[in-house]
Order: structure tokens, then C-alpha cells, then sequence
């Protein structure tokens, strides 16, 4: 993923099954995992969330032999009916990966806007810090 150098190797493992594995351990919360599936090509899937008030498009993903078929509108439109009509929510919180700012444009179509930036510092397993000096 060019988008993310650093964490590269966070996102290529970061398959479908994985994330949904990781939503579902959290257990104290309420999913809705959309998928659509379009003739021989690998789905798009969208996976929401809704804990103690607050609502979360955790994960959005769509092939790229689907985008620009309106499949993600599709998609985002079915979480966010989900978290507001059948959960109450007001508040819906979407997380966008460091350099992928280029999706920024289809989310602000449903109202999603940057409010901070968090940083994540990078473990290395080959960094070793030598304390006896």
C-alpha cells in the first residue's frame, strides 16, 4: 500500500477476515456488515459498529474492479442508515489511513470531515536499544 509506507506491511495483512475477526473480539459491540458481491469479482464490503452511544464505519472496502460504480455509495448509505435510524446514532466517527487522503472527497459527500490527525509510533522489531551505556 503506496498510500501508507510506514505501516505497509499493517495493511497488506489487514484482509477482510482479519479485520472482522478483530470487530468481533471487542465484543461489547453491535456490528452490521454489509457485503455485495457483483459477478465473478471480489466483493465490497462495508463494517459499522455501535458501542455506548457512538457509532463507527470501521472498515470500507471495495474492489478495484467495482469503484465507480456507486457500490461504496451504496454501501456507506446502508452503515449510516443502520447507525441512525436503527441504533439512534448522532454521533459516527470514520477513520481514514495516513496518505490516503484521495477518498477524502467521496466521504465529505456524506458529511465526514477531517477533525484531528493521530499519529501512531511504529514498533520495530530490529530496533534495540542498548540502556547499558
Amino acid at each position: 500500500m503506496e498510500e501508507s509506507p510506514c505501516f505497509r506491511d499493517h495493511f497488506e495483512a489487514f484482509t477482510f477476515e482479519n479485520r472482522a475477526e478483530k470487530i468481533l473480539q471487542s465484543g461489547d459491540k453491535d456490528l452490521n456488515i454489509d457485503m455485495i458481491f457483483c459477478e465473478d469479482k471480489p466483493p465490497g464490503y462495508c463494517i459499522s459498529s455501535f458501542s455506548a452511544g457512538k457509532g463507527e464505519i470501521d472498515s470500507i472496502y471495495m474492489s478495484p474492479e467495482l469503484r465507480d460504480r456507486n457500490i461504496g455509495r451504496e454501501l456507506i448509505g446502508r452503515s449510516l442508515h443502520w447507525l441512525k435510524k436503527t441504533k439512534g446514532c448522532t454521533r459516527i466517527l470514520l477513520a481514514v489511513s495516513y496518505r490516503d487522503e484521495s477518498v477524502s472527497g467521496f466521504y465529505e459527500k456524506f458529511s465526514f470531515y477531517p477533525r484531528y490527525t493521530c499519529l501512531e509510533k511504529k514498533q520495530r522489531a530490529s530496533m534495540q536499544i542498548d540502556r547499558t551505556k
